[in-house]
């Protein structure tokens, strides 16, 4: 999911590693239909 959305407002980009932004993360999840 973090591949296909590398611009989203929930990601954090720290060094090599993607960091997801729980709660924001959590409020796009939410919104989803189908996980």
């Amino acid at each position: 999911l973090a591949e296909e959305n590398k611009d989203a407002g929930w990601l954090i980009m720290n060094g090599n590693r993607i960091q997801i932004k729980r709660r924001q993360f959590e409020k796009v999840i939410d919104k989803l239909d189908a996980i």
